[in-house]
């Protein structure tokens, strides 16, 4: 009796510890993940949608991603990617991965091994789907229709009320782009009818100064007016001495500028002098002439 009493707590021992080892084994290398994969479809026609669903059971300390890369399997396009964990606990995880795949090129294909990566605290290791065959099919033509052939061309004709307004849209867009390409030389233009005016105007007002009083009162006024219009010299605010230092920076002869400034200050000295004939009027005005028609060809 005591020998069978030794005998079997000598089993009961050699059973805890094949148990403990195995246990063991499999802390120190975990089971490989479970995968399952489902297709919806297995003939498709080109372009229509395959779905394909992943589903991996895995211990709950691992994490598994899709290892695939880019947005194509060899002659296949994925479309749609998704992932969810459908079941976790304490024992296992069960995480789900969905693909939306078309395929373009008929025939009989197969699907490539879908591959994800399963990481522990330990470990990485790969795990793949089986490759799926697959057929696709061109859409089916209809021969039950019979074929017509290619219609005779019919003549198209317009009446001219109705070409009228797209020929008017075509003149002004033409006439817009016209005008928008040689804007420039529409300005310059324009400029250079404003001088003119400013020219003749100019020397016209100088025929109605007939003495002295009007000299010294009125030329200064016109020749400014002149400067402003034709030479686009800022005289409103400006002393005289200010208006000869602009016209140095200008192209214009040194003895014109210095016949101007005689005009422009005696004419000053004498809106301040008791008596206003105490100027040549005439010289002023010869000068004043001489001065405008030698500075018309300045832009």
């Amino acid at each position: 009796m005591r020998f069978l009493h030794y005998s079997n707590v000598a089993k009961a021992s050699l059973m805890m510890c094949f148990w403990l080892y195995i246990n063991d084994s499999l802390l120190a290398n975990p089971a490989k993940p479970t995968i399952n994969v489902s297709i919806n479809k297995n003939e498709v026609m080109a372009g229509e949608l395959i779905k394909i669903s992943v589903e991996i059971i895995s211990k709950p300390d691992v994490k598994v991603k899709y290892y695939g890369s880019g947005d194509s399997l060899q002659s296949f396009i994925v479309v749609e990617k998704q992932r969810s964990i459908a079941l976790i606990n304490d024992r296992y995880k069960k995480e789900r991965f969905n693909f939306a795949l078309i395929g373009t090129d008929p025939g009989a294909k197969e699907i490539p091994a879908l591959p994800f990566l399963a990481i522990t605290p330990h470990s990485k290791q790969i795990v793949s789907t089986e490759a799926m065959p697959i057929t696709i099919f061109l859409l089916p033509s209809d021969t039950s229709i019979p074929h017509k052939g290619i219609l005779s061309s019919v003549p198209i004709t317009y009446s001219i009320e109705e070409l009228l307004p797209y020929f008017i849209t075509v003149v002004l867009t033409m006439l817009t782009l016209l005008c928008y390409t040689y804007r420039d030389k529409l300005r310059s233009w324009r400029t250079g009818i404003q001088r003119v005016i400013f020219y003749r105007q100019s020397l016209n007002n100088l025929k109605h100064i007939a003495n002295a009083h009007d000299a010294a009162i009125i030329l200064p006024q016109e020749l400014r007016n002149y400067l402003a219009g034709y030479l686009s010299i800022q005289t409103s605010a400006s002393t005289s001495e200010e208006i000869i230092k602009e016209l140095g920076r200008k192209q214009i002869d040194s003895h014109l500028i210095q016949k101007l400034e005689r005009v422009l200050k005696e004419t000053d000295n004498v809106r301040f002098a008791p008596k206003s004939d105490c100027i040549n009027h005439q010289e002023l005005l010869s000068i004043s002439r001489e001065f405008i028609i030698s500075t018309k060809a300045l832009s």
